[in-house]
């Protein structure tokens, strides 16, 4: 497929029906209908994954049009959501969840609200997981289901789906949401939908964007999470990319040695393990969107990272800067 910066988003759209990703919503509704409950959200073409609030249709992001697309915005940004098939059918019973909420209105039983919170409740703009926490189940990974009571119930449903062994698996409140799930899912069966609104709202179609508008409107607030004491660890640590062939990329040598480093700056502190983690990963995004580099050796590069870190983490965790940015 050709595409350039300058090509406009409404040149990406395609068919869902025709596309891979209607293999990956059959093998979803399969094993929805396996338990019967018999519903079907429609699929349309967006700049993202989400499943709009009160409607029953589920958007894919228009860079699944191919492969080579996928592979071009992964380089960019970093972050590709859904690139293959058994990533996808997480997202997808992800939404379905979303889906399945809107379109029987469970919101409004007193239970749901109960166990997850209000649906009214203000999304955040970061949120931090605990990550052993008992309240909460993990299906996408990253402590999703701790941002707000709707990806609570969209992931604890996601599991529901899949985990056959989750009265085992789960225990304290998470167990409880999902019994309730599982009550909630068994009083759907050969159930019809109490709202059938599909509203395709921001159809890429209608997208005229650039590919560079999108991937720097992506990049845009990482970039600018050089400023401040975040970017003075990072800065004092990491060099900007000369385009040298032999660099070593600073999102590369974070994650191979976030396990020694978050290890080292907890015996020097009273963080923990999972704050440090957090903390870490927010590091490698900058790093990769900045495109910073190794400068030094990558053990004296260790070195002056854990001696910043040992100093500085706890006012940076202070500051929120390890939370996960929605």
């Amino acid at each position: 497929m050709n595409f350039k910066g300058s090509t406009p988003l409404n040149q990406f759209s395609f068919d869902p029906s025709q596309h891979w990703i209607s293999a990956c919503l059959a093998i979803v509704l399969g094993e929805l209908w396996a338990r019967g409950v018999d519903f079907e959200p429609k699929l349309w073409v967006s700049d993202d994954w989400y499943c709009l609030d009160g409607t029953i249709g589920i958007a894919i992001p228009f860079y699944l049009v191919s492969a080579d697309l996928t592979q071009y915005i992964f380089q960019k940004t970093g972050i590709v959501e859904g690139k293959n098939s058994s990533e996808a059918l997480k997202i997808l019973r992800h939404e379905m969840g979303h889906a399945l909420d809107n379109a029987f209105d469970l919101r409004k039983c007193s239970v749901r609200q109960k166990l997850f919170g209000q649906s009214t409740l203000s999304y955040p703009t970061s949120y931090f997981a605990q990550t052993t926490s008992h309240e909460f189940v993990n299906y996408l990974g990253g402590g999703y289901a701790q941002s707000h009571p709707d990806e609570d119930f969209a992931e604890t449903f996601a599991v529901w789906l899949t985990d056959r062994r989750w009265r085992s698996n789960y225990r304290g409140k998470a167990l409880q949401k999902l019994r309730y799930m599982d009550q909630a899912m068994s009083g759907l069966r050969h159930q019809r939908p109490v709202k059938k609104k599909f509203l395709r709202v921001d159809a890429i179609e209608k997208d005229t964007r650039t590919l560079s508008q999108y991937i720097n409107s992506k990049n845009t607030e990482r970039k600018n999470h050089l400023r401040g004491n975040f970017g003075k660890v990072l800065l004092s640590t990491f060099a900007k990319n000369s385009f040298r062939a032999d660099n070593i990329k600073a999102s590369e040598f974070l994650k191979a040695e976030r396990q020694e480093i978050v290890k080292k700056v907890a015996a020097q502190t009273a963080l923990r393990n999972s704050e440090l983690v957090a903390l870490m990963r927010r590091m490698e995004e900058t790093s990769f969107v900045n495109e910073l580099v190794l400068s030094k050796s990558q053990e004296k590069t260790k070195e002056i990272l854990v001696a910043g870190l040992a100093m500085k983490a706890k006012t940076l965790i202070d500051y929120g800067w390890h939370k996960v940015p929605m």
